[in-house]
């Protein structure tokens, strides 16, 4: 069953994947409705789908550089909803949520990773890979400093 999941869902994690070459997204304005944007939830069940991939990568295929690569592209997606000019508060915490699956994730993958400096190795994760990720993960902007931008491009909209 797993095995058939991963395999029906290639296509739409390909395109995640591809959006990590993007720098920013031009997600549709506030909508009216108070359940929020629906396109807010395919992401919510993409990145479901991403970090459920990156699990059966290492501990069915035992590939830690695809789960490592399949966790990069969760948290773009993260960083695409939240990084945005004109922020709005729906599509930040959806971003924060996604941000907090990527993690749980990474917590469960870590755990049995491997790692290694050897260029042929494609399987398990190379050293310069963990030490990018672990960079990018500890610059964090200032929460109240956040916020407050939030709101006032929500009053501005």
């Amino acid at each position: 069953m797993e095995k058939a999941a991963f395999a029906a869902n290639a296509p739409a994690r390909e395109l995640v994947h591809q959006a990590r070459s993007m720098e920013h997204a031009n997600w549709p304005p506030r909508h009216p409705q108070p359940q929020g944007p629906s396109y807010l939830n395919e992401c919510r069940n993409i990145a479901n789908e991403v970090g459920d991939a990156a699990l059966y990568q290492q501990q069915i295929q035992g590939d830690n550089a695809a789960a490592f690569e399949s966790l990069h592209d969760e948290l773009h997606l993260a960083d695409l909803l939240q990084n945005q000019p004109g922020k709005s508060l729906i599509r930040l915490l959806v971003g924060v949520g996604i941000r907090a699956h990527f993690y749980d994730r990474l917590e469960i993958i870590t755990s049995g990773v491997v790692l290694t400096k050897d260029p042929a190795d494609s399987k398990d994760l190379q050293r310069s890979v963990a030490r990018n990720l672990i960079a990018q993960l500890l610059p964090q902007q200032d929460a109240n400093a956040e916020m407050n931008d939030v709101l006032r491009d929500e009053h501005t909209t």
